[in-house]
């Protein structure tokens, strides 16, 4: 799989435009303004006692055994009340921020003091990216099943309806539970799954997009996903280094308005490329997203990228 590099992601980095750093499910996007400059939570006791501030982003040494210790806020990850209500309630700017004929380049998830805006371009660079992917899909047929892996409220739907108006999506969306209660209200034509049931049938095109690293199994996963589509894998918004082996770290994510924690995969490209061919899946377009990042710890800064895959032929 390593053949396929044509070129060192290191010199390509160094022609990307400068574009804001933020990384994983709440921040590729925001320029993300979303964060102090210093990239920072404020970690004060609510006593008033001083006490140091910890990175948003730091690398975990110990691995995905750091989220089975209870007494870390980790071991909640995702599955807090917290995040369907924050969604909710930035749902219905986001879907004017994304209506025709203004750009696409919509953070959905704030920090505090955020407004919605559509001026992101790493928002905007993964909004086309999918676009891209689903008028490919799309070519020969007025119709498409997804399966959106971990899709919150339907924001990739959102995206879908507005650039394909004249598509019919049947749009299948795997989440936690508290989020599918939420999705149901905003997004009725979206057929919502609290439970892997969804994977007991086929799809023209699977896509996740920020969710296949919290995986902590995610070799498991990824021919789950390769088994569920017919046709089409688009995983994206995955965070990349290319030197340093596949590791994990931990996002605080707190200013976004999650009461909560988690651990997730910084993926050795290589590593990751050569995983999916082992699963059957064929690399069709490799896409860039956002430039590295620094991590607090971390041997490599990670950048962020998509891969657009196809089973293999037999």
């Amino acid at each position: 799989m390593k053949r396929l590099i044509a070129e060192p992601i290191a010199a390509l980095r160094e022609r990307l435009p400068s574009i804001a750093r933020g990384v994983g499910k709440t921040r590729q996007q925001g320029d993300d303004a979303a964060r102090s400059g210093s990239g920072q939570i404020d970690a004060t006791p609510h006593d008033g006692a001083a006490a140091t501030p910890r990175p948003e982003w730091e690398y975990v040494r110990e691995g995905w055994s750091l989220a089975r210790n209870e007494d870390e806020p980790c071991s909640r990850g995702w599955d807090v009340e917290d995040v369907a209500l924050t969604y909710a309630k930035h749902w219905s700017a986001f879907r004017s921020a994304i209506a025709a004929p203004q750009p696409l380049g919509v953070a959905h998830e704030l920090a505090y003091g955020r407004v919605m805006s559509n001026t992101s371009l790493v928002a905007h660079n993964t909004a086309l990216t999918l676009a891209y992917v689903l008028a490919r899909a799309t070519r020969s047929a007025d119709s498409i099943s997804v399966l959106d892996w971990g899709g919150g409220l339907g924001y990739q739907h959102a995206i879908a309806q507005s650039v394909l108006p004249d598509v019919q999506f049947d749009w299948h969306t795997r989440e936690l539970p508290a989020v599918c209660r939420e999705g149901r209200l905003a997004s009725p034509s979206i057929s919502f799954h609290d439970s892997d049931d969804c994977l007991e049938r086929s799809y023209d095109l699977v896509l996740a997009s920020s969710s296949f690293q919290y995986a902590e199994d995610w070799r498991a996963h990824l021919v789950r996903l390769s088994h569920a589509t017919r046709d089409s894998l688009l995983l994206t918004r995955v965070p990349l280094v290319e030197s340093e082996p596949t590791f994990v770290v931990i996002q605080r994510a707190q200013p976004y308005g999650y009461e909560t924690e988690y651990l997730g995969w910084v993926f050795n490209r290589a590593e990751l490329l050569d995983d999916a061919e082992a699963a059957g899946l064929r690399l069709v377009r490799e896409f860039f997203l956002q430039e590295p990042m620094e991590i607090a710890g971390a041997p490599e800064p990670a950048s962020h990228g998509a891969f657009l895959f196809r089973q293999a032929a037999p």
